[in-house]
């Protein structure tokens, strides 16, 4: 069992090039993971490619100094050399990337395990989730999964025995981008025993606070990569998409009813939300509390 939300660890890497959402501070992330503790969140998700391992390190520091992060879970991800990007999902490569997160996340075992972003030739092969088998069997890791960027890839993953996850896209506009969304794997999921977890809850950002057309994104974000026309479609959709100011201030923020419309799925076992700071903890874990997505708009007169 695992809390609703997960602490996404991908921003926290800090600021390498195209590899984060900017620069960080580590001891404002320590604080974060601290707070993600006292609100209840029992799971963290991070990757070995995440800052070069430096995400990992942070969790692992994090957790290993408070009672809370004794029994708080983590998973990571494995398959990208850490040099050069080139993805490496060969058993002797995986042994030895598993090992160095251990010793970065201080545990003696990983509780998830996620192939990263394996190519649908390489998940269809099979032979990378005999190596999951080995990591299982050797205790190094409890469970295996994978993280995939299409619908294609997570059927073809569901289909190798041993899946117990699937990490992939899923939010209050992936629906437009069916192949690139786990909106198309949902039924076969819950079919299949594995637990779905959602990745991108706030669409890279973009549903969590208005973004301008001509915003600059500073070295180290990812969504300076983006195109100008991915950019403008996101800015305006989540315009679209935001409901009319609240008459209270405590209202829910635009971050918050958009994770709430992915916790409403009740085929998700979590929603990874990426955290940089104690207050975008705060901000997200306030959306667990919340009622239903369109119970709130039904309430605001809004038209479903």
């Amino acid at each position: 069992m695992v809390s609703a939300l997960t602490f996404g660890a991908f921003g926290i890497g800090g600021g390498v090039p195209g590899d984060s959402y900017g620069p960080t501070d580590d001891a404002e992330s320590t604080r974060a993971i601290l707070a993600a503790l006292e609100r209840g969140c029992t799971f963290f998700d991070t990757a070995d490619y995440y800052g070069k391992g430096h995400s990992e390190a942070l969790i692992g520091r994090a957790l290993a100094a408070t009672a809370m992060g004794e029994d708080a879970l983590i998973a990571t991800k494995g398959g990208s050399r850490l040099d050069r990007s080139v993805a490496d999902f060969s058993r002797a490569y995986l042994f030895g990337a598993v090992e160095e997160s251990l010793r970065r996340v201080r545990r003696d075992h990983i509780d998830l395990y996620l192939l990263h972003n394996p190519s649908l030739e390489v998940i269809r092969a099979g032979d990378v989730f005999a190596t999951l088998d080995e990591l299982r069997a050797s205790g190094k890791i409890r469970h295996g999964g994978v993280s995939v960027h299409t619908t294609q890839e997570g059927l073809a993953a569901l289909a190798q025995p041993g899946c117990a996850a699937i990490q992939m896209v899923f939010s209050l506009v992936s629906g437009l981008w069916p192949k690139l969304a786990a909106d198309g794997l949902v039924d076969e999921v819950a079919v299949s025993g594995a637990g779905l977890i959602a990745r991108e809850p706030l669409a890279n950002g973009f549903l969590a606070r208005p973004h301008r057309e001509d915003e600059a994104y500073g070295p180290g974000d990812i969504r300076g990569s983006f195109s100008t026309e991915q950019r403008r479609l996101r800015i305006r959709l989540a315009a679209s998409l935001r409901p009319p100011e609240p008459a209270d201030a405590g209202g829910p923020t635009s971050a918050q009813l958009a994770l709430r419309y992915v916790l409403d799925e009740p085929r998700v076992a979590t929603a990874v939300v990426g955290l940089k700071t104690a207050a975008q903890v705060e901000e997200g874990f306030g959306a667990v509390e919340l009622e239903s997505y369109w119970e709130y708009l039904g309430a605001l007169g809004a038209d479903g």
